[in-house]
C-alpha cells in the first residue's frame, strides 16, 4: 500500500513567509516610450526610400518607417537597428542604488516594439548583483533604485503608435523582461516612486510535474537576439515565451515568414522534423502580413492546434512575481531644476539637447524631467513551495517498520559489507564507472602510488592541468539543476576519461582571501559546515600549497549508504588572479583502508575562486566522485547536483556566519584598545 501511495507521487504546497536580508533586488529594465530617433530614422528612410526607387513626395517617413524596420532585421543588420533607437546615454542623468552609483550597470536587450532596452541588476558573470543589504557611504532618505532622466521628446520620431514617456518592468535577475504586455508606463514631469513586494512560486519536476527549467535551442536562438549571444545562456527559461514561439511556428508553417511581435526572432521550430529552421519577418502591408494574422487568429482559437504545436511548452519550475504599487509628485521643483541647471548647460552628459535650450531651459525641463525610485516595500518574501509528501526513504522505511526487514536495502547492506571484506583480504578492488550514459568505462583506479614529494609534486601539476582544461571548457555542458532563486545552477558533462563531471556556479558573499583560507587553510573545519562529513584531517603537509587530506563521510538514508572515507591530494594553486583549490585521491601508506568505511575516490575536482570585487567572489565547483561499493553509479550522479546545492547554500552561511564574527571580535578589540 505504501509503495502504492509513493508512486502516485503525491505533493502538498507549503507557505512560508520568510526574511532575506541579503535578497537580491529586482532587475528593472527602461526603455523609451518613443523607441526610435528622428535625426537618424530621417536619413535611415531616405536611403531605403532610394534603395527600393519609392518617391518620397508620394509617401510620408511614418509609412516607410516600419516595412524599412523589417527589411533591416531580415537582412541581418541588427548594429543598424540599434543604431536609431535612443541611447541610455541619450537620456540618463543619474542613477544610484542605495548610494552607490550605478550608471554604468545596465545590460543592452533589443525589444520588437520599444528599440533599445536597458536593464539593472541583471544577472550575469561580470555584474554584481545588488541585494538589499548593499548599502553606499553616504545617507540617503530612501533605499532602492533612484533614476533620474531628460526623456529628449524633441527627438522623438513622430509615429501615431507611440507617446514621449519612460516604459519600466520589474522582473526577476535572470528572467526575460515581457515588456508588451507588463510594463509600467511613466510620464515625463513627474517624480515617479514604485514600491513591491515579492513572493515565489516552486514548483517540484518530474514525476512530480511536468515543470522544466531547461532552455531549448529554440528558446535559446531567441535569447541571441534579443541579448548580445555571451549573455543568452544566462536567462531562465519562459514558459510564456514558448507559447510565442509555437504559434510563430504554425504562423511560419502557413505563411513562410513570421509577425515581429512580440519578441524579434531568427528561427523557428518544425513539427516533421523538430529541427530550426531560419525565417523572415513579414513585411507589413502585404499579403505576407495578411496570411500570418489570419495564422494567429486560426491557432489563438483552436485549442486542439494548439495542443499539438505548443505540445513542448511545459511549465515553469520557479514564478516570480512583483505586487507593485505607484504613485507621482510633480517634477521637476525649482530647486532640482536649479542643481541640474550648470550640468545641463555646459553639456558634461553630451545629451543631444535642442538648439534653444537655453534660452527655454525651464520649459524643457517641465516637459522632458522623469525621476523614478523603485524601492522593496519589505524584506519579507512569501514563498510557495510544493513538496513531497513522500519520500523514497519514507516509504521503504515504513515497509521497513510493517515486515520487520528492509526488502532489497538490506541485501545492498550485506553486499557492501562482504565487498569490504574481499577488498581487505585481496589489496585492491577495481572498480567500473557504471553511469549508463559514459560511452567508455574506466576499468583502472582513479588513485595514484605516490613514493615521495617529488611525485606528489608532479601529480599535482598534472591534477591542475586537468581541471584548468575542463574549468576553459565551455562546450555542451548540461545543466542538471538550479537553486530556488536562481542564481546557483549546476551543469554536467561526460567526458571519457573521467565519466560524468558536475560544474556548479555560484557567486559567494566574502573577500577572496577568506574565502580561499576557510576552503584551504581551514579544511580541518569542514564538519562545522558540511552536514555530510563527519571528520577532516590534513594527515602530512608537503608544502604550504600541498597537502595529504583525510575525510570521513557520514552514513545515509539511515544507514542504506553506509560511511564512506577519502584521502586526497589537496592542491593549492593560482593562474591568472584565479586560485584553484584541487583535490584528487592518492594513495597514502600511513592511512590504509579499513573495515569500517568504504574508500571512495574523487576524480578531479575543485574549488575555483575569482574575485568579483572586494566583497564578493565567483565560486566554481568541479565534482567528480566514484563511491566505490556496490551503488550503482548512475544512482550517485542523479542525487550529486542537489547534494551540491545544498553544500553550497552551507557554505554560504558559514562564511557569512565566520566573516561576521571575525569582524564583530575585530571591532571589540578596536574599541577595547581604544
Amino acid at each position: 500500500m505504501e509503495l502504492l501511495q509513493y508512486l502516485a507521487f503525491p505533493t502538498q504546497m507549503s507557505v512560508d513567509i520568510v526574511p532575506i536580508r541579503d535578497m537580491p533586488f529586482a532587475a528593472v529594465t527602461v526603455c523609451n516610450a518613443n523607441p526610435y530617433r528622428k535625426d537618424r530614422m530621417d536619413v535611415a528612410v531616405e536611403a531605403y526610400a532610394d534603395e527600393m526607387h519609392i518617391n518620397l513626395n508620394e509617401s510620408t517617413p511614418e509609412s516607410l518607417a516600419f516595412p524599412m524596420l523589417v527589411s533591416m532585421f531580415n537582412r541581418n543588420k541588427s548594429d543598424e537597428f540599434e543604431k536609431l533607437g535612443f541611447q541610455l546615454s541619450d537620456m540618463l542623468l543619474t542613477c544610484s542604488y542605495n548610494g552607490i552609483n550605478c550608471a554604468s550597470k545596465f545590460v543592452h536587450s533589443l525589444s520588437a516594439v520599444y528599440g533599445n532596452c536597458f536593464t539593472f541588476n541583471w544577472n550575469i558573470s561580470t555584474n554584481k548583483v545588488y541585494t538589499l543589504a548593499d548599502l553606499g557611504s553616504t545617507l540617503i532618505l530612501r533605499e532602492g533604485l533612484s533614476m533620474t532622466f531628460y526623456i529628449p521628446n524633441h527627438l522623438s520620431f513622430p509615429w501615431m503608435f507611440f507617446e514621449d514617456g519612460l516604459i519600466l518592468f520589474l522582473h526577476d535577475n535572470n528572467e526575460l523582461p515581457y515588456l508588451a504586455k507588463n510594463s509600467i508606463r511613466l510620464r515625463p514631469g513627474l517624480a515617479h516612486t514604485i514600491t513591491y513586494r515579492k513572493s515565489q512560486t516552486f514548483f517540484l519536476p518530474k514525476p512530480y510535474t511536468n515543470c522544466t527549467t531547461v532552455v531549448g535551442d529554440n528558446l535559446r536562438h531567441i535569447y541571441e537576439v534579443i541579448y548580445d549571444p555571451y549573455l543568452a545562456h544566462q536567462v531562465a527559461y519562459s514558459e510564456a515565451l514558448c507559447y510565442e514561439l509555437c504559434e510563430q511556428a504554425y504562423i511560419f508553417s502557413r505563411c513562410f515568414c513570421i509577425l515581429p511581435i512580440p519578441f524579434l526572432m531568427r528561427h523557428v521550430f518544425s513539427l516533421d522534423d523538430n529541427g530550426l529552421h531560419f525565417t523572415n519577418t513579414c513585411m507589413p502591408n502585404t499579403t505576407e502580413e495578411e496570411c500570418a494574422l489570419t495564422a494567429r487568429q486560426k491557432i489563438a482559437e483552436n485549442a486542439s492546434l494548439m495542443a499539438i504545436w505548443c505540445s513542448r511548452c511545459a511549465p515553469q519550475c520557479k514564478h516570480t512575481q512583483f505586487s507593485i504599487d505607484v504613485s507621482a509628485l510633480l517634477a521637476p521643483t525649482a530647486h532640482q531644476k536649479a542643481s541640474l541647471k550648470k550640468i545641463l548647460l555646459e553639456n558634461n552628459l553630451n545629451l543631444s539637447l535642442p538648439n534653444d535650450f537655453a534660452t527655454n531651459y525651464d520649459a524643457y525641463m517641465d516637459a522632458n524631467y522623469l525621476r523614478v525610485t523603485v524601492t522593496c516595500a519589505s524584506p519579507y518574501v512569501t514563498i510557495n513551495k510544493q513538496k513531497a509528501k513522500l519520500t523514497f526513504v519514507d516509504t521503504f522505511s515504513a515497509i521497513g517498520g510493517q515486515t520487520g526487514l528492509w526488502i532489497g536495502l538490506s541485501t545492498l547492506s550485506l553486499m557492501e559489507f562482504y565487498a569490504n571484506k574481499e577488498e581487505t583480504k585481496q589489496g585492491s578492488l577495481r572498480s567500473v564507472h557504471s553511469d549508463s550514459n559514459v560511452a567508455q568505462s574506466i576499468l583502472e583506479e582513479s588513485s595514484v602510488v605516490f613514493d615521495n614529494n617529488e611525485d606528489y609534486e608532479k601529480q599535482a601539476d598534472e591534477t591542475i592541468d586537468e581541471i584548468w582544461k575542463i574549468f576553459k571548457d565551455d562546450n555542451s555542458w548540461l545543466e542538471e539543476a538550479k537553486s530556488c532563486d536562481g542564481f546557483d545552477i549546476v551543469f554536467s558533462k561526460i567526458y571519457p576519461k573521467w565519466g560524468k563531471i558536475f560544474r556548479l556556479t555560484s557567486n559567494i558573499i566574502g573577500s577572496h582571501s577568506d574565502i580561499v583560507e576557510i576552503l584551504f587553510e581551514r579544511q580541518e573545519d569542514i564538519p562545522k559546515w558540511s552536514p555530510t562529513v563527519n571528520n577532516c584531517k590534513i594527515l602530512e603537509v608537503i608544502n604550504n600549497d600541498l597537502y595529504i587530506t583525510y575525510q570521513v563521510t557520514n552514513e545515509q538514508a539511515q544507514g542504506f549508504i553506509s560511511k564512506r572515507d577519502f584521502v586526497n591530494l589537496t592542491i593549492r594553486r593560482s593562474i591568472d588572479d584565479i586560485t584553484i583549490l584541487a583535490a584528487q585521491a592518492c594513495h597514502y601508506s600511513k592511512m590504509p583502508s579499513n573495515n569500517n568505511c568504504v574508500r571512495a575516490e574523487n576524480g578531479p575536482t575543485a574549488y575555483i575562486i575569482e574575485k568579483i570585487d572586494e566583497t564578493t567572489c565567483k565560486l566554481t565547483w568541479l565534482l567528480n566522485v566514484d563511491l566505490k561499493g556496490w551503488l550503482p553509479q548512475y544512482l550517485i550522479n542523479s542525487s550529486l547536483a542537489n547534494v551540491q546545492l545544498d553544500l553550497v547554500e552551507s557554505l554560504r552561511n558559514y562564511i557569512s556566519k565566520t566573516i561576521d564574527i571575525e569582524l564583530s571580535c575585530s571591532s571589540s578589540m578596536d574599541t577595547n584598545t581604544a
